[in-house]
């Protein structure tokens, strides 16, 4: 597997494409809410950025433990940047 070659558990892989943009594509069912990368980008450690609907916004998808998703929460300085 190629995640255990990269150094296992304690590695954080971040990903980007600043060229495609998710928002703009049509399909015809309104503008898009949301957007994800999908399950095949499921792996542990795995941040996926995204430009965000509002001008100069980002949107990251993140794959973590719930154990490090818990001390994200917790972490009064990291709320600070978070948006609904």
């Amino acid at each position: 597997m190629i995640y255990s070659r990269m150094g296992g558990d304690d590695t954080i892989l971040v990903t980007s494409s600043p060229r495609f943009q998710v928002y703009s594509n049509g399909f015809g069912w309104g503008k898009p809410i949301g957007v994800r990368a999908g399950p095949s980008n499921k792996t542990n450690g795995k941040l996926v950025v995204f430009p965000g609907t509002e001008e100069g916004s980002i949107d990251v998808q993140t794959t973590l433990w719930s154990d490090v998703l818990m001390k994200l929460l917790a972490d009064v300085k990291i709320l600070e940047h978070v948006t609904d």
